[in-house]
């Protein structure tokens, strides 16, 4: 008998099924790869077009590249005709086999293609400022702009200084999650509220300063407007007040402070330096608040007694009085002038004059 060699039918159909499970199997995977390749492709074409775009606008007064011929839809073309040229290749029909169309306006140049289904949002991704034109044809555009008209960027702040202002201007608050701002120069707000300690070298208040807890100043502090603080206060430099000052807690300066309006302090008020006396008056001249202090323009200081401004630790400088009443004084003093039966007495805090001629009476505080 001889020997067979080889497969029997069955043998063949077995291994035939085998590889055509393994093929089933297997395809997805090379199609989703070779889909890959193409969207990977077409996101770097249609880059390298843009960035063409943008160096022909450069390189040409600002003007996009086949707006000449109008809307920018020769752009390609225009663009590897230059010499040298900007663009290399075919670049009209992107890795999907569908046309690459380009078109402009003043401010900004687009890309328009289709894609495939299921990868037009892979595409999207890999490009900026790119949105879906037509979901049921996979079709997406992608925009650039001149510098600070790229629609892109608009909703976003930039980081120099820009003829748009709203390009560097905050719409909505700024949430920082307990993280810092330094590098500040000037600060302007209508309102700061800072729950922890606030450290400045120099603190301008234009409007009302309120203070819930203590206010700790190493620099100057100036105020234009009111001043409220119901803890401490320490100001180790200046201090100016334009308004009312109210102090609820103890308050220690220790440099210059000026308040041109009215200064309350419900507590202790501890000076460092000299404390001085602007209001200048007259001894014997009338006075409204009780307590008051004051100074003669000599210097002495002086306090509101009895509706009149009296010297503190002493008797006033002499007022020369006329009348049979005097009045309350500490003192008067006769001094003779023409005439004679001339008299001074005291009676339940008050001075009295009797006699005839020149009256020559001075009286002290």
């Amino acid at each position: 008998m001889k020997k067979q060699y080889g497969f029997t039918l069955l043998e063949l159909a077995v291994v035939l099924a085998i590889l055509a499970l393994m093929a089933i199997a297997s395809t997805p995977k090379y199609i989703e790869e070779i889909q890959e390749r193409r969207a990977a492709i077409a996101i770097q074409e249609t880059q390298m077009i843009l960035d063409a775009a943008r160096l022909y606008r450069v390189k040409n007064s600002g003007v996009w590249p086949g707006a000449a011929a109008g809307n920018c839809l020769s752009a390609i073309s225009v663009m590897k005709e230059m010499s040298p040229p900007l663009l290399l290749g075919d670049l009209q029909t992107n890795k999907f086999g569908n046309s690459v169309a380009t078109s402009c306006t003043a401010d900004t140049f687009s890309i328009d293609q289709a894609i495939v289904k299921d990868w037009d949002g892979y595409v999207m991704n890999g490009l900026p400022a790119t949105t879906l034109v037509s979901a049921s044809t996979y079709r997406i555009r992608t925009t650039i702009g001149s510098p600070g008209s790229e629609p892109a960027l608009y909703n976003k702040l930039s980081r120099n200084a820009e003829a748009n202002a709203e390009l560097n201007r905050m719409r909505t608050n700024l949430l920082m999650s307990n993280f810092n701002i330094t590098e500040i120069n000037n600060l302007s707000a209508v309102a700061i509220d800072a729950t922890g300690a606030v450290t400045a070298q120099s603190v301008t208040a234009r409007a009302d300063a309120s203070v819930g807890g203590s206010l700790w100043v190493t620099g100057n502090q100036s105020v234009n407007g009111s001043s409220q603080v119901t803890g401490n206060e320490l100001i180790s430099g200046s201090s100016q007040i334009g308004g009312n000052q109210a102090v609820y807690g103890d308050s220690q300066v220790s440099g210059t402070h000026t308040v041109l309006g009215s200064s309350k302090v419900s507590g202790d008020q501890l000076v460092g330096g000299e404390l001085q006396l602007g209001k200048v008056v007259s001894s014997g001249a009338a006075c409204k608040t009780p307590g008051a202090l004051a100074r003669l323009s000599s210097g002495s200081p002086m306090y509101c007694m009895n509706g009149a401004w009296t010297a503190m630790g002493g008797i006033s400088e002499p007022t020369r009085v006329s009348g049979n009443a005097l009045g309350a004084w500490k003192l008067c003093t006769l001094n003779y002038g023409s005439g004679n039966s001339k008299s001074l007495t005291y009676s339940n805090g008050q001075w009295y004059y009797s006699g005839s001629g020149t009256q020559v009476v001075y009286c002290y505080q």
